[in-house]
């Protein structure tokens, strides 16, 4: 089949088999335009094809996702700054980029975890970071107090007992989430808020109505666990928002 691509103003006629995959198709656009893409410490270059509004990933086959005979798509060339480090998240098995300038290696630790907590969707009450040594770093410190530097991989890891409750609440099921509420009073107010907060996050609207008639409060901030005991330093300010 024969599709048309657009990029920077020219638009060049290229002959394929509905078959081939986006990587492919990307390869001989690379050579038909002569692009040249630059890649150093600071920024990444990558090209991107688009059709219909959406980026293509390399995988795709051209014929599973409506391109037909005819079709245009149009390639970009994008950039992205690559991350200072890394965040191993144990909950969910993922490695969390984190994007930032120098400075970022100047921040605070508290700082750090906000910044993990909102691309986890998990509150920052409910887990703590380590260095790869299993070193714990505090809020109330600053990452250069650890000697972090650019390329360090963090551990995103939560409390005892509690992996397989946040694993839950990401998952959306109120059914497995009511499995792990305690029968304490107070520790029971903090799940229902953690479990509103994750399900907030993730889009999770069952588990949401259910959480708020079982009591939690949407106006409510996350809070610390009531019976906390890991850290005497002040609470995260984002416990109370």
């Amino acid at each position: 089949m024969r599709v048309f691509i657009c990029h920077e103003g020219f638009r060049e006629l290229f002959d394929i088999s509905p078959h081939f995959t986006v990587g492919a198709l990307k390869e001989m656009v690379k050579d038909s335009f002569l692009v040249t893409l630059s890649s150093d410490e600071q920024i990444r270059q990558y090209l991107e094809l688009n059709y219909g509004g959406a980026a293509l990933q390399d995988s795709w086959a051209l014929c599973d996702i409506g391109i037909r005979s005819g079709s245009t798509i149009r390639c970009l060339i994008k950039s992205e700054a690559r991350p200072k480090m890394h965040v191993f998240n144990t909950v969910t098995g993922e490695t969390l980029p984190i994007v930032g300038n120098e400075c970022l290696l100047h921040t605070s630790v508290a700082k750090l975890k906000t910044i993990v907590s909102v691309q986890s969707g998990l509150p920052v009450s409910t887990f703590w970071l380590s260095t790869a040594a299993g070193v714990q770093l505090y809020d109330c410190n600053w990452l250069k107090d650890y000697g972090i530097e650019m390329g360090t991989i963090l551990c995103l890891k939560m409390w005892d007992g509690w992996l397989e409750f946040l694993q839950d609440c990401l998952r959306g099921n109120r059914f497995t989430v009511q499995k792990h509420l305690s029968e304490e009073k107070p520790v029971l107010r903090f799940q229902l808020q953690v479990a509103l907060y994750i399900a907030a996050s993730s889009g999770h609207l069952d588990l949401a109505s259910w959480l708020l008639e079982r009591g939690a409060s949407a106006e409510e901030p996350v809070g610390v666990h009531p019976y906390r005991q890991w850290c005497q330093q002040t609470a995260h300010p984002d416990t109370r928002r």
